[in-house]
């Protein structure tokens, strides 16, 4: 039971010895008084001071209007509850309210941090930027130093393919010309053998081809 005092009797400047059942007679109290249940801020004034809810400290200071007795701290009624105020306000058969209004600075941080967490694989982004695009360049060129004299003797190759398939079948075609004039050969002879050349030269690139083609799949068919 709370203490005992008369209503009206100006109250003993002793701090009351709390029990359990004295702090849940006070809770009971409290509901029946306020019509809710009692928050850290309505037994913790410096609580109320930093959520803003001032008004929470003159209902606390004033005591219960029920039995007149000072309330208890929420100290003292977690000292009866193994250091849950949660607990005695069950112990007491009420649900304990949500939590109020926290700081501004805890609710700022509170928002940073879970916006940070959520969307951490973009902050991660933002922040390597830099350093991506710098090794992305660096392997870049890594990649052009190796492969550009391969590539550059593959074009003079292939250039020189092209020129001398086209050096050939002139070559032919000029001496067929020059064989026609001392009358060494005819017109038909000459058609016949540039289209065989030109057959011949188009299996050779095939061969040609075919080879290169076995190097470069070489790698996948181990």
């Amino acid at each position: 039971m709370a203490p005992v005092q008369v209503a009206g009797a100006p109250r003993r400047g002793k701090t009351p010895q709390w029990t359990p059942e004295s702090v849940i007679t006070e809770i009971q109290h409290f509901v029946q008084a306020h019509g809710e249940v009692p928050r850290l801020a309505d037994l913790n004034p410096g609580q109320a001071k930093i959520t803003g809810q001032v008004w929470r400290i003159e209902r606390y200071r004033a005591g219960c209007p029920v039995c007149g007795s000072p309330y208890p701290s929420a100290n003292a009624a977690r000292r009866c509850f193994d250091g849950s105020l949660e607990k005695a306000i069950r112990a007491a058969g009420f649900e304990p309210a949500k939590r109020g209004p926290k700081r501004r600075a805890e609710i700022d941080l509170s928002a940073r941090a879970s916006d940070a967490i959520g969307n951490i694989a973009l902050v991660q982004s933002f922040a390597r930027i830099e350093s991506e695009v710098q090794g992305l360049r660096f392997i870049s060129q890594n990649l052009l130093s190796a492969q550009m004299p391969v590539l550059s003797w593959w074009a003079l190759v292939t250039v020189i393919t092209k020129a001398s398939t086209t050096i050939t079948v002139l070559s032919i075609f000029t001496l067929g010309i020059a064989l026609h004039a001392r009358g060494l050969t005819t017109v038909g002879e000459i058609v016949m053998f540039v289209s065989f050349a030109t057959i011949l030269i188009q299996k050779l690139e095939q061969v040609v081809a075919f080879i290169n083609n076995i190097f470069m799949e070489a790698p996948r068919l181990k």
